[in-house]
């Protein structure tokens, strides 16, 4: 049955943001409009405004830990004061990463040179600190490279470095099949004072490589991730019998530190059938990180108070969760998940992974979560996915094609938070916009913009603001999630996927071969927790 209810948005100012709030609760179980049709443009733009004030007021920056990050959960909390919400945070300790100094990358011989950080070059984080000026040396590129993409092994064999003195040396290292720590690893436990890791050469690998290490590991030497063309021409000097000298410095600290998971769950609803929305809530130190991942944040915000203000009430529970440290390696996911007893694994019915939905030059990207399009793809890590996930893609797709809007599978590449799910064998989907890969000459037919230009420009930069943002793909992707969470908030999750065909056992997939005209989704900034970026 459905009661008539009465709104009240009240505009009023917390920490001075803006706050839409609601005035009470009812009991009907459905509400009088599809959750979807409440999502607005206004709205999600009033939250990422008030995320980029928050961030502007603090150093730039949402990092996990930080005053900024702090501040932007009680933003989300200060929405979810009703009694339709059980709200908690869960607090955990990770080892942030903080440049006290501006790096530096210079040639000091032959010639001088100081190239230029966020275009020549950028810090790898969980780098070692150290001011280094050596000659350099190249242990086992592929130059010109291989057709195919992710197939350099330059360094990621000990055997790699024995005919090679890196001694005292600043090794450069081409990105290919390994992990970056491995190449690392190997340089330096051979006496490496600094290593370089230039991209690998191929359309869509030529940027700088702003990647990772691990969380976890402990490295004693500058690592720095540098663009293609710029290691090539050290390369061409180096092979011409060149005594180059170049001087690498990274000044910070790195330490542990506190931060927090923030949940809020519906009060009504099964509590053995969760459906879990995820959203990280943190930023890089380097920007206000509004698309990446102010928008998904947004949207997980306004879904919830929509669910309050429209009266629905669930036949499962919902839960929504605002992750934190996931540019840190997905920590935040992993430490809420390895931290489940069992049966609340099991409880867990479904995720939806919601990440960098308003990219300005966007893709209508939804997960490829039953691999059926890109199980060839050489980014991709699955060769099956929990029973279920296909089903989550398809009521993506089945939403967007009822409203004549095209979509884009993207692969499944485990660098965000989803991953742990997966492993948990929690079946998944997820929604995404683009970041730092190139839009094709196809995808600009299929959604505008411009083909040949990143989909997210200022990812991972100061310049990622509300500006930034497309509102046309920020508002679908939010109704999408609306969609998700009433559709499978209403329906018996596990009758629905025990239709399904695949297996709750994944394993990790190789030897796969490139497709043309595929999205790219290069996002190999960030590192795993047991799959390190590469």
């Amino acid at each position: 049955m459905r009661y008539k209810r009465i709104l009240c948005p009240i505009a009023v100012f917390v920490m001075s943001f803006v706050f839409i709030a609601g005035c009470g609760n009812d009991n009907s179980a459905t509400p009088s409009v599809a959750l979807e049709d409440t999502i607005t443009t206004e709205t999600l733009v009033a939250h990422a405004q008030a995320l980029e004030r928050i961030s502007l007021s603090n150093a730039l920056s949402r990092s996990s830990a930080s005053p900024g990050y702090i501040q932007a959960m009680d933003y989300i909390k200060g929405h979810l004061r009703g009694p339709g919400w059980k709200v908690w945070e869960q607090r955990f300790e990770y080892r942030f990463f903080l440049e006290t100094e501006d790096p530096v990358l210079s040639m000091i011989s032959p010639g001088q040179k100081t190239y230029a950080w966020g275009t020549d070059y950028q810090t790898i984080t969980y780098s070692g600190f150290g001011d280094v000026t050596a000659g350099i040396v190249f242990v086992t590129p592929v130059l010109p490279p291989g057709e195919t993409p992710n197939t350099s092994t330059d360094g990621c064999e000990a055997a790699d470095f024995h005919n090679i003195d890196v001694r005292g040396k600043i090794a450069v290292i081409q990105r290919g099949t390994c992990d970056f720590i491995k190449k690392v690893s190997n340089a330096e436990s051979r006496g490496a004072a600094a290593v370089l890791i230039f991209n690998e050469g191929q359309e869509g690998r030529t940027d700088i490589v702003a990647g990772a290490l691990p969380n976890d590991s402990i490295v004693g030497i500058p690592v720095i991730g540098i663009r293609y063309d710029l290691g090539k021409t050290l390369h061409d000097r180096y092979s011409a019998g060149a005594a180059v000298t170049l001087r690498a410095a990274i000044t910070g600290k790195s330490a542990m530190a506190p931060t927090y998971n923030l949940f809020a769950e519906t009060v009504a609803g099964r509590n053995d059938q969760v459906i879990l929305i995820g959203a990280h809530l943190d930023s890089v130190i380097e920007g206000p990180g509004i698309n990446d991942n102010g928008s998904g944040t947004a949207a997980l915000l306004e879904v919830s108070r929509q669910i309050d203000l429209q009266g629905y009430t669930p036949k499962n529970k919902i839960r929504f969760a605002w992750w934190a440290a996931e540019e840190n390696g997905l920590i935040g996911s992993y430490h809420y998940l390895d931290n489940l007893s069992p049966t609340e694994v099991r409880d867990i019915a479904m995720y939806l992974n919601v990440d960098s939905i308003a990219s300005h030059n966007f893709i209508r990207g939804v997960e490829d979560a039953d691999l059926s399009d890109t199980i060839d793809y050489p980014e991709t890590i699955y060769s099956e996915t929990p029973k279920g996930s296909g089903t989550i893609e398809q009521v993506l797709l089945d939403y967007f094609h009822a409203q004549g809007l095209p979509t884009k599978p993207t692969p499944l590449t485990g660098l965000t938070d989803y991953e742990g799910f997966a492993k948990y064998g929690i079946p998944f989907g997820g929604l995404y916009a683009g970041l730092d890969g190139m839009k094709t000459e196809a995808e600009a037919l299929l959604f505008g913009g411009m083909a040949g230009e990143p989909y997210d420009s200022c990812y991972h930069k100061a310049c990622d603001t509300v500006s930034n943002m497309n509102t046309q793909i920020f508002t679908e992707n939010a109704r999408a999630v609306a969609h998700v969470a009433q559709y499978f908030g209403d329906r018996k999750v596990t009758t629905l996927f025990d239709k399904a065909s695949s297996s709750r056992t994944l394993r990790a997939a190789s030897g796969k071969t490139v497709k043309t005209g595929k999205t790219s989704r290069d996002r190999y900034h960030k590192d795993r927790r047991y799959r390190a970026t590469r």
